[in-house]
């Protein structure tokens, strides 16, 4: 066997089948490395200039004014933060600048819950009913457990309430702001430690068989014991009895 020139292939000396196969082409770097130097270079001028000037003591911001500026420590950076004071005068404290410039910083914590509480949905239709929130809240609550009970045959309390006949007024199912001008005029309707109770218990609610007493002995009253259902049972089998003895 006869020796190969230098830097040719094994195999056999004929040329072998063909490949669409290109070869790799590479890009030329030549000039690359003054550009990128040259690009540096004119960065470097403006790298760390600030993009916005910081606020100064005494701008107003919404409801925050600023009270200085302070450096803080944000993990491996350093961060600048504003000292602000809301306008009802609650503690001051710190926000981001960007957050001030974009406007998504412009009141208190507490100042932009009551905000957000004024403009919820479940609320802002009837604040004329009820002004204070936690009533108006607890009262709404209570009139959409009724519902439930009442008309919602899924419910487990239905075959007590809608399934014997009991329901809720048909404008308060319409009309939540009507139920809630009326409920105020009752005595106690202000009382958290108190419940809405109905004074006949075969009858829904409605006007004029609403009350509210306290929690324990809403329970007790209504409570149906097996007795009283017996007695009832018995009532209406006298009176059938007594239906079927009358002469035609």
């Amino acid at each position: 066997m006869g020796r190969k020139a230098v830097g040719s292939t094994s195999g056999a000396d004929t040329e072998g089948p063909s490949t669409d196969v290109k070869p790799r082409r590479y890009r030329s770097n030549t000039g690359s490395f003054d550009q990128n130097r040259s690009n540096m270079d004119a960065g470097a001028a403006t790298r760390f200039e600030r993009k916005h000037s910081p606020p100064s003591v005494g701008d107003r911001f919404g409801e925050l004014t600023v009270l200085g500026i302070e450096r803080r420590i944000m993990g491996a950076n350093a961060q600048d933060m504003v000292r602000v004071q809301c306008s009802c005068m609650a503690e001051p404290h710190l926000v981001y600048g960007y957050n001030l410039r974009k406007g998504a910083s412009t009141r208190c914590s507490n100042c932009a819950k009551k905000q957000a509480g004024h403009w919820r949905k479940t609320f802002f239709k009837y604040a004329d009913a009820c002004p204070d929130d936690d009533h108006r809240r607890r009262l709404l609550n209570r009139l959409s457990a009724c519902n439930t009970r009442c008309h919602n045959p899924t419910s487990k309390q239905y075959h007590s309430y809608g399934g014997r006949g009991i329901h809720v007024w048909p404008l308060w199912r319409k009309d939540k702001a009507s139920f809630l001008r009326y409920v105020v005029t009752l005595e106690g309707w202000d009382n958290p430690a108190f419940d809405m109770d109905r004074i006949d218990v075969n009858k829904g609610y409605e006007p004029g068989n609403l009350r509210f007493i306290p929690l324990g002995e809403n329970r007790g009253r209504n409570k149906r014991t097996v007795r009283e259902m017996q007695q009832r049972i018995l009532d209406l089998e006298a009176r059938i009895r007594h239906l079927e003895q009358r002469p035609e």
